[in-house]
């Protein structure tokens, strides 16, 4: 049985539960990067409450979280970014009819879509100013990167891993 949608909310009282939602989904994704980082397995397995979260406020109200979510400083712009692709995702995946089970997948999968950044060196990733050719070519294998992280965190659903890897 699927889910019916949240009641919709006008855009300013769904802006206070965006700013917690984004707040704990940044969190959530800049603790995973960590994690990889320091060697261990990505486990999504805590952001799956977020998910339901992400949803909820999108379909309260479509344009709240990605607003703020918009509002990224240097140092919060990819764990922001994935909350926004996230929530876009969902509004997507509302757009065209996805399941409940589908748009689950399709918002976990935007949320964990760099994934693979955080395998990539951080001289190159933090570069200001162009990249080189060569770092170029590194930072374009982070697709496969993160595939291969959440792939060894014990994800299995084919569309999360899809996302990731395109």
């Amino acid at each position: 049985r699927a889910l019916l949608p949240d009641a919709p909310a006008d855009f300013t009282s769904e802006l206070a539960r965006a700013r917690r939602i984004c707040g704990e989904a940044r969190d959530a994704v800049e603790a995973m990067f960590r994690e990889v980082r320091m060697g261990r397995s990505v486990d999504p397995g805590h952001v799956l409450p977020l998910i339901e979260d992400i949803t909820g406020s999108v379909d309260r109200h479509p344009t709240a979280l990605v607003s703020v979510a918009r509002l990224k400083d240097a140092d919060s712009y990819t764990y922001l970014h994935s909350v926004a692709v996230s929530a876009l995702m969902v509004m997507l995946g509302r757009e065209i009819g996805l399941s409940e089970p589908d748009l689950h997948e399709a918002a976990l999968g935007g949320l964990l879509h760099d994934m693979g950044k955080a395998a990539m060196p951080q001289h190159v990733l933090n570069k200001p100013g162009k990249l080189t050719d060569e770092e170029f070519d590194v930072i374009r294998q982070h697709p496969v990167h993160g595939e291969r992280l959440l792939r060894e965190g014990g994800v299995t659903q084919a569309g999360v891993l899809h996302i990731t890897r395109h």
